[in-house]
């Protein structure tokens, strides 16, 4: 992917080594940027709640996507940050996933979204209690032909019952979309490999015909789209070899979300991965 520019809120910049934050705006309120609106709803929380949760919504332009958290060779994976001098009541705020695509693009297929997406978010307290001050800054990518970072800032004093029910049911209706833990029907297993540079998986679909899969390491190994190979015992056979390896390879829990139909399941298996010889 080529970027062009940084772009914060109002704002244009040519450079990327130049950080400009802009001004903080109310949550809920749109902040646009090219090929793309972006804002913060809050679920109305209840006195003494220790996390306040919220939908970070990305409304795309037609033709415009953004990414999931692997997003690919040179690729923005959507993140956000509490603001610790303009918000010390809370002190982590953690950002979820819904199921993504495969985006086809002249330097390869990449995880991502090429419709309105909306993340679920959850802000953790430092210490219970309302109201609470909040100042998070997120940062993504939006694609077209090319791809934009952009930084946005958003602000709001939370206190209990703040917002509306509709936002409620809306942050509500976002957490509960979310991939579910894999279940028997519907399961990823790990299987052996018999080239050592590559991942081999095993999935349990409703609908197998329709199956993807797409891998998360939280050391940032990345992985190249998986292919089906085959079938074993009820089950699609998948391989995967990663984008880059660090020296020495890579052993450790990877996260793998299978999608099939419509439906979305999140499982955990351990994998190595020895280099090429």
């Amino acid at each position: 992917m080529i970027y062009l520019r940084l772009r914060t809120f109002g704002l244009s910049l040519v450079a990327l080594a130049v950080t400009v934050l802009p001004s903080p705006a109310l949550a809920q309120e749109w902040q646009e940027t090219d090929g793309a609106r972006i804002r913060l709803v809050i679920e109305p929380p209840v006195d003494g709640a220790t996390t306040v949760r919220g939908l970070l919504d990305v409304e795309l332009a037609t033709g415009w996507k953004t990414y999931w958290r692997d997003p690919g060779a040179s690729g923005i994976p959507p993140t956000i940050t509490i603001d610790a001098a303009a918000s010390a009541d809370f002190e982590a705020a953690t950002l979820a996933f819904p199921a993504p695509v495969w985006i086809p693009s002249d330097h390869g297929a990449y995880a991502g979204y090429d419709r309105p997406v909306s993340f679920p978010v959850s802000f953790t307290l430092a210490r219970p209690g309302l109201p609470a001050d909040l100042s998070a800054s997120v940062f993504l990518g939006v694609c077209d032909d090319v791809c934009i970072p952009v930084q946005m800032t958003f602000s709001q004093k939370i206190e209990a019952a703040t917002g509306s029910s509709l936002a409620g049911a809306r942050v509500a209706q976002g957490h509960a979309g979310l991939p579910k833990d894999a279940y028997g029907a519907f399961s990823v297993t790990a299987l052996p490999a018999e080239n050592p540079a590559m991942v081999r998986i095993g999935v349990t679909a409703p609908a197998p015909e329709s199956l993807e899969l797409f891998l998360f390491s939280a050391d940032g190994t990345q992985f190249h789209p998986p292919k089906a190979v085959g079938t074993d015992g009820g089950m699609t056979v998948f391989e995967v070899s990663p984008l880059r390896l660090k020296d020495g390879g890579f052993a450790g829990p990877v996260e793998v979300t299978a999608v099939s139909s419509g439906l979305a399941v999140t499982g955990t298996i351990d994998v190595t991965i020895l280099p090429a010889e």
